[in-house]
């Protein structure tokens, strides 16, 4: 009788009339209800129908009647996992195993769920021992690779995702797979290869056109990256992470309004999504939008009391004054990337004989502020004490810029298409001794090379002003003014302490012989300028307040900013006619080569600067032309910048400590041209007798700095605050 309804139940299937096999099945139930098979084969029916409560409730049903069927534990197993109870499935895979010990298939599948489970030495295991048994089972190998790419096996796994396609080439998972272990490896134009396989097999493989999204984003083509971003959201409009990276890359595009609608498309998906708050937020900024900064910000900062992933920490520089806040968003940000704990972390001590071998890794060996300011030490360095090694990243120019920095380095060394774990490893086999950091958290970060320990002293320096907040980076080059002592709690880096300024400056900076008058750039010919060439995204609500209310008490001001983007200007126009300055009162520069920017500063009167986020190379870039800086002292070290400079350039009566005094300062210059003029003649007069521009007392301090760290290191200290003696200058 039983196997007659399971027949014919069977047959139902077969006629394609599902309903009308369950009905069977139940029937077979009500008749025999200790036999185990009725209840088994209504379980997989509920299965194949996406019913997986029902079907997991049936097999559980059917293990209590009979706990003896290996295939019906290994079928429990798999739609467990599909119900991504990987830990419930692994039970079940366990009991099959018990049952059927030379069953391949259960230990593939077991390996697998090792994998969701995060047990990937346990789960490489298993496929090594399958494997050895039975070298052609694909599935093996591709599990292999993906616990051998979470294990950092990088290599390793791609050899056995060539086993793995050379098995069944039309495996497209295997192809999307690989092409995802490519880019990690830094290997974006064969990563591109790899989803082209994948998406000539499947072509609506919408998760793989987001991947080849982010290959062409690491390869700088924003416009292909931008195409399949869109079509991996118009195949699956619910993709939330396509949606965030086509933001980003919108962003990138200065596609500000479209990056906006995108990142609020995944604020709709999901409020809590990782950085999409805060991205949102941000890129408003960048076009001046402040609708709602009040409501963002106070969101923003409750998310990160709660240890939530809800803004990239140099967003956050620009909207916030609480460097504890920036520490939280720091960690957040590094917690997305996981670091596996292997012997390549660890280093081994060397005693170099010869040169210090200082190894400076930047993504802006280009025309780059950070380049800007950084190329005159490198040419500045002491050669017969210093060995120096360029480690290059980011994107590739043929600028000027670059080619001067590159003549200034010992050795250049290209690791675009390196994994960080191979660049670590590399900088090992040449002796580093020192691993400079000058990209931080900025944009593209590479900062698992040092989780990595590219050297045994690393040092994060000048291209992210604040902490790293990973552990393996032991220092932050600063000064006194930046990161004052009592401020130390949120950095994770011990904080090296140089004399004057902590920024590098270039002496070797050209100003263009142009003589420009105001009417080419729009400025008024009576009348005081005031200017501020910071990024736009640094213009908060209050510090257009303050610039506002300097302009209403300075008749015939006007202020003079950068015309970041069309869409900003609009913006900023009707902020001010919203506090009674007549908007034509803002006039906006276009961008120039650096040597005319320079030189037009000569138009201006007086340089005020921002906050929370003030000028870092816009002021070093005024005060080199010879425009006067007034700052306000910040709360955080992005706010304190421009006072540092001012302090190594001894003109400390720019420094304001609040926001009161700053508008009465800027106001009384605008309207005492003596003291005005006083002070730009003692500019003109510091600007190469005072330690700011000077590369070469600078390059000094910073070798002092190497000689102590490399005695500490060797001498077997541990990391600790570093204090330079106060300068002679």
């Amino acid at each position: 009788m039983l196997k007659s309804l399971l027949a014919e139940a069977t047959l139902s299937l077969k006629n394609g009339n599902a309903a009308e096999a369950a009905s069977t099945f139940q029937k077979a139930i009500y008749l025999h209800p200790k036999e185990y098979q009725p209840h088994y084969k209504l379980g997989m029916l509920h299965a194949r129908a996406g019913q997986l409560a029902l079907a997991i409730e049936s097999l559980q049903k059917a293990i209590a009647l009979n706990g003896q069927n290996s295939e019906v534990y290994y079928n429990f197993g798999l739609i467990l996992s599909m119900d991504e109870r990987y830990q419930c499935a692994l039970q079940a895979y366990e009991k099959a195993l018990v049952l059927a010990p030379s069953d391949i298939e259960i230990q593939i599948n077991m390996a697998g769920v090792l994998n969701d489970l995060g047990r990937y030495q346990e789960s490489l295991t298993v496929s090594q021992k399958v494997i050895s048994g039975n070298s052609s089972c694909a599935q093996a190998w591709f599990n292999q690779a993906s616990s051998q790419k979470q294990l950092q096996m990088l290599e390793d796994a791609l050899q056995s995702y060539g086993h793995c396609l050379h098995l069944v080439p039309a495996y497209a998972e295997a192809w999307a797979a690989k092409g995802v272990l490519l880019d990690v490896m830094n290997k974006p134009k064969e990563a591109i290869l790899a989803f082209n396989q994948a998406l000539a097999i499947r072509p609506n493989f919408y998760e793989v056109f987001k991947n080849r999204a982010d290959a062409f984003y690491s390869t700088l083509d924003l416009d292909r990256a931008i195409e399949d971003y869109r079509r991996a959201t118009k195949l699956s409009p619910s993709f939330i992470d396509a949606w965030s990276s086509l933001g980003a890359a919108l962003q990138d595009q200065s596609d500000y309004q479209g990056a906006i609608e995108a990142f609020k498309k995944v604020l709709e998906l999901n409020p809590q999504h990782d950085f999409a708050l805060g991205s949102h937020a941000f890129i408003k900024r960048s076009i001046c939008d402040w609708s709602k900064s009040d409501i963002e910000i106070l969101e923003i900062e409750e998310a990160l009391n709660n240890n939530q992933r809800v803004i990239h920490p140099f967003f956050l520089l620009a909207m916030s004054d609480d460097e504890a806040k920036a520490l939280k968003a720091a960690r957040a940000l590094i917690s997305t990337w996981s670091m596996s704990k292997d012997k390549s972390n660890e280093i081994t001590s060397k005693d170099n004989i010869g040169r210090i071998r200082v190894g400076y890794f930047s993504a802006d060996f280009r025309l780059h502020p950070v380049a800007q300011l950084i190329a005159g030490l490198l040419e500045s360095h002491d050669k017969s004490k210093f060995e120096i090694f360029g480690f290059a990243f980011g994107p590739i120019t043929q600028d000027g810029m670059n080619a001067r920095i590159s003549s200034a380095l010992d050795h250049v060394i290209d690791i675009r298409e390196m994994s960080d774990k191979h660049v670590a490893l590399l900088a090992r086999e040449l002796e580093i001794d020192i691993a400079v950091d000058l990209t931080g958290l900025t944009q593209h970060n590479r900062p698992e090379i040092f989780m990595h320990r590219a050297a045994p002293i690393q040092v994060n320096y000048l291209g992210y002003p604040g902490t790293v907040a990973f552990e393996a980076m032991d220092y932050l080059m600063a000064d006194k003014v930046v990161i004052p002592q009592e401020h130390q709690k949120n950095y994770l880096e011990k904080i090296i302490y140089l004399p004057n300024a902590y920024q590098a400056n270039d002496s070797k900076r050209e100003i263009a012989d142009s003589v420009f008058t105001r009417q080419d750039f729009g400025l008024p010919q009576e009348g005081f300028v005031f200017c501020c060439f910071n990024n736009l995204y640094k213009i908060t609500p209050k510090s257009f307040d303050s610039w506002m209310r300097i302009l209403e008490r300075v008749e015939g001001s006007v202020l003079w900013l950068l015309n970041g983007n069309s869409i900003a200007v609009n913006n900023l126009r009707k902020e001010a006619a919203k506090r009674g300055i007549d908007s034509s009162r803002l006039v906006f520069a276009p961008k120039a080569p650096l040597a005319e920017h320079l030189a037009r500063h000569r138009l201006a009167d007086l340089f005020i600067d921002s906050l929370p986020y003030g000028a870092h190379t816009t002021a070093s870039d005024a005060l080199w032309a010879g425009l006067p800086v007034l700052t306000c002292l910040g709360k955080t070290f992005v706010g304190r910048v421009a006072a540092s400079l001012l302090y190594a350039i001894k003109m400390p009566e720019l420094v304001t400590l609040n926001i009161e005094d700053f508008e009465n300062m800027a106001v009384e210059l605008a309207l005492n041209s003596e003291r005005l003029q006083f002070l730009k003649d003692k500019l003109h007069k510091n600007r190469l007798t005072t330690a700011l521009f000077d590369t070469k007392l600078f390059t000094q301090n910073v070798e002092s700095v190497y000689i102590k760290l490399i005695e500490r290191y060797r001498l077997g200290m541990a990391p600790d605050h570093l204090y330079l003696d106060e300068p002679t200058v």
